[in-house]
Formats: C-alpha cells, structure tokens, sequence
C-alpha cells in the first residue's frame, strides 16, 4: 500500500474524516509557488518565457536524460575550442564524441524511466543546434567543410527555432524531432566526426548523403508547422 507519493502535488483529500487535514509543507509549498508563477510573472518577462516557466517543473533538471543534455549544452564550448586549435583535434574528436553520444542515450533512457518531460523536449534540439552548427562553422574555417552545407544548416535551424518560439508563445506547444531530422543528425555527427579526424577526403561522401534526409526535413518541419497553426486556429 502507498506512502507519500515520490513527487509533490497538491492532493484531493481521501475519505470523508479527511477533508479538513493540512496538506504536506512540500507539497503546498511547491504548489503555492508554481500558482504565483502563473499568476504574476515577472515584469517585462518574454511571454515565451512566462510560459515556459509555468510548464516546466522543478524536478525536470534531476532527470537523468535531462542532466546529460545539460552535459552535452556545457561541451560545446570546449568542443569548439579546442577545433579552433590545429594541436588538439584529438581533444576535439573526444568532446564532440562524448556530445553526440549523450544525444544519442538521452531520448531511450526519458522513455525508458518514463521521464519524457517538457525541458526535454526544449533542451534537447538546443543542445544538438548548438554543437553541430558551431562545429560546422568551425571546421568551414579550418578542415574544408563546405560554407555552403553550413549556411543551409544555420537557415534551417533557426528556423526551426523561430517557429517553435511561435508555437510555444502563441499555444504553449513544443515541437520534437522528425524522422528525417534524426536521420539528419545521426548522419551530420558521422560526417562532422569524418571532417575533424580524416577532413573532405573522408567527410565528404557521408556528408553529401546527410543531404537527402536534410532536405526532407525542411518539409517536414514545415508541414508539421502549418498542421499546429491550422489545428489551433479551428479551436
């Protein structure tokens, strides 16, 4: 039979004898705060980030998963440094590895513990942008990767970016990943990792395949876009 209840939340009282009885402090107290979150956000507060605020919980940063999306957020920084110096592509290829590998264990570990959660959801494709797309810009600059890949890359990010800015401003819905966008990321990884280790002569043809996907993403993204405006818009 149960005890406390492993995340706190303000709970129906059970059986008649207990209507009146006080609720736990944490759990007043965390439900207390989230209420006057939503209820007065801070002055001058983005509306985007008001209701972010309101629909992440606390409890979403302990997650696993979430914890090695952080880590992978907190390796972009080295991982370009050190690709901006010829002498450590070694430490390089190691950083963006390890990046990529937390992105890879991530989403299987959420689904698995049954923590799939907002932050998640938010975090995740910030975390994957950010490390590939200044990667790529790196290595235009360095090992030959082509400028041009990295400004398609860098349109359709931010792109992708500012529609769900949209979304979540205009309906506090956030968008996943496609498949082809996965396909996309697993394959840029393979390319990008190719460019640090070995440059064009073995990065090239992995990258010029990562395309396929890539372009099918763009309708992807899209689609889905338009299908969450049309949806909202007939409510």
């Amino acid at each position: 039979m149960g005890g406390q209840p492993a995340c706190p939340s303000l709970q129906s009282a059970r059986g008649e004898g207990q209507q009146g009885k006080a609720l736990p402090r944490a759990s007043f107290v965390y439900g207390a705060v989230r209420a006057a979150r939503a209820r007065h956000p801070i002055k001058g507060q983005p509306m985007a980030l008001r209701k972010l605020s309101a629909m992440v919980e606390p409890r979403e940063f302990c997650y696993p998963s979430n914890l090695l999306t952080m880590f992978r957020l907190l390796l972009v920084g080295p991982t370009l440094y050190f690709l901006a110096r010829p002498g450590r592509r070694r430490a390089a290829l190691l950083c963006f590895g390890a990046g990529m590998l937390t992105d890879a264990v991530d989403g299987p570990i959420a689904r698995a513990r049954g923590e799939v959660s907002r932050l998640g959801k938010l975090i995740d494709p910030i975390a994957d942008k950010l490390l590939l797309n200044g990667t790529a810009i790196i290595l235009s600059r360095t090992r030959g990767f082509p400028w041009w890949v990295t400004g398609l890359l860098l349109f359709r990010d931010l792109g992708i970016l500012a529609a769900a800015a949209v979304l979540l401003r205009r309906h506090s819905h956030i968008t996943t990943a496609e498949s082809a966008g996965k396909l996309t990321t697993a394959l840029l990884t393979a390319a990008t990792l190719l460019y640090i280790a070995d440059g064009p002569r073995s990065g090239k043809p992995v990258l010029y395949l990562a395309l396929l996907p890539f372009t099918l993403s763009f309708f992807q993204y899209g689609r889905r876009f338009l299908s969450v405006m049309r949806a909202q818009a007939d409510m």
